[in-house]
């Protein structure tokens, strides 16, 4: 079983190797990609690291691009599908 502690040394190590500054937050989580900033909750549990991990993941994004998704066959040689909200 994963000690508590572990969860938030894991995000701390993540966070200062990608040079990302962490906040508090209230209620979930918040990134702002260009200031390389994310707010959330104290990492407590599994739900909090997951929704930790969900926010650094914001900076890495699936090619470095916010908005795009990745297309259903890979290696089809099509650019990728932006989002329309109705996907």
């Amino acid at each position: 079983m994963i000690k508590q502690t572990m969860y938030a040394e894991h995000i701390d190590q993540i966070c200062l190797k990608n040079e990302i500054v962490v906040g508090n937050h209230s209620s979930g989580g918040r990134s702002w990609r260009k200031e390389r900033h994310m707010n959330i909750r104290e990492v407590k549990t599994g739900i909090t690291y997951a929704v930790a991990l969900h926010e650094a993941g914001i900076f890495w994004g699936s090619a470095g691009v916010s908005g795009w998704r990745k297309s259903s066959s890979p290696g089809n040689g099509r650019r990728p599908t932006p989002w329309n909200g109705r996907m």
